[in-house]
């Protein structure tokens, strides 16, 4: 189960190991494996798939003598790959429970959805294995108390709290966000002696339509 067959420049096979391979694993998991003459010619999506197949294998060992539960929070932020990792980890490994969590969606906000939800995650919540459990979103006072916190300050203006709030649809983790990327990215405003300074002339509905959140 630890080798797998890969083609030679003679057309026979030779055997790849996982210690040949083990190095794809890296960015991922953030190991530090080093690089082989198998590692270092493959592609940037022969490391993808690498590191998947590994990843698959490394959950069957664990699971065959002890089931394993993954919880996945504010799934709203994964990407395509991610979700497609998940269904394989759904369909292709044994004594696995998924725990889903994420805020609820609508048409103005799909995060990493884009445009529709991912066909995998639909697919995610039709399996047994599957335990989908929606978020519920917070409360404006708290999401206002976490965007003050965020830049150091008691009080924001007006425009930018309403702006915040209509953005983060209940979740903490974009009001974080929008923060950072309207102060850093946009440059809307300065935080000086504990105020937000906004910078005149700010059009909020362009900048609604224009930015997307989450990041």
């Amino acid at each position: 189960g630890g080798e797998e067959e890969r083609g030679d420049e003679h057309g026979g096979h030779a055997c790849v190991t996982i210690e040949d391979i083990a190095a794809v694993l890296n960015d991922s998991l953030r190991l530090s494996f080093l690089e082989t003459d198998f590692t270092k010619a493959m592609s940037s999506s022969e490391r993808v798939e690498a590191a998947s197949m590994l990843q698959i294998l490394l959950l069957k060992a664990f699971t065959r003598e002890h089931a394993a539960v993954i919880m996945v929070d504010d799934a709203i932020f994964l990407d395509a790959a991610s979700w497609k990792m998940l269904l394989r980890i759904a369909t292709e490994v044994p004594h696995v429970l998924l725990v889903i969590a994420t805020r609820p969606l609508n048409k103005l906000y799909m995060a990493a959805f884009a445009e529709e939800i991912p066909q995998e995650f639909k697919a995610l919540r039709r399996l047994p294995k599957t335990i989908y459990a929606p978020l519920q979103p917070r409360g404006d006072g708290v999401l206002y108390k976490i965007a003050c916190l965020s830049l150091g300050v008691a009080d924001v203006p007006p425009m930018l709290a309403d702006f915040l709030l209509a953005r983060a649809n209940g979740n903490p983790k974009v009001v974080k966000e929008c923060c950072y990327e309207l102060r850093a990215h946009y440059e809307l405003f300065t935080v000086e002696d504990g105020q937000v300074w906004l910078r005149d002339g700010i059009d909020w509905l362009r900048l609604g339509s224009s930015m997307r959140c989450p990041f």
